[in-house]
């Protein structure tokens, strides 16, 4: 089902059922990757986050949409809340809902966080660090400049 031209909540909730045993209102409409899709204004968005905007008003400029509850449809006003694309890593660990491991949980992680801190903590150049721990100088200087194992 396609929803086309959705500018009122009460449109956008004729999309959806309640589900009452979770609280959940799950999107019926169109739907890709575990999520919702609809119109607003000729423009296509995520339900959630059109649920966002028919509620609150308009998203900040860079800000996310995360879910409580975890339903990728579900676009309950209640359930959903404003974070930051780094936010939403951090929820997603910490549910460990993130499909790749994050730092030494990663399938190809070579470091171990304990590594990793050393690395940034030491005053050696990048070819001395890089030599100790088997990796390349370009790796050890975007650790230490936080452009990979941000996490930490």
């Amino acid at each position: 089902m396609r929803v086309k031209g959705v500018n009122s909540m009460a449109t956008f909730s004729a999309h959806t059922i309640f589900i009452p045993e979770c609280g959940c209102q799950i999107w019926l409409g169109d739907q890709r990757n575990g999520y919702g899709r609809v119109f607003i204004n000729n423009k296509r968005m995520l339900a959630h986050r059109a649920s966002w905007q028919l509620t609150y008003g308009e998203l900040p400029k860079n800000m996310c949409v995360l879910h409580k509850c975890d339903v990728g449809l579900c676009v309950n006003p209640a359930h959903l809340f404003l974070g930051t694309r780094k936010d939403n890593m951090i929820d997603m660990d910490n549910k460990n809902r993130r499909k790749a491991g994050v730092g030494e949980r990663h399938r190809k992680a070579k470091l171990t966080n304990a590594q990793v801190l050393k690395i940034r903590a030491s005053g050696k150049t990048p070819n001395q660090l890089a030599e100790e721990f088997g990796m390349h100088p370009s790796t050890i200087r975007m650790i230490k400049k936080h452009l990979i194992w941000r996490h930490l």
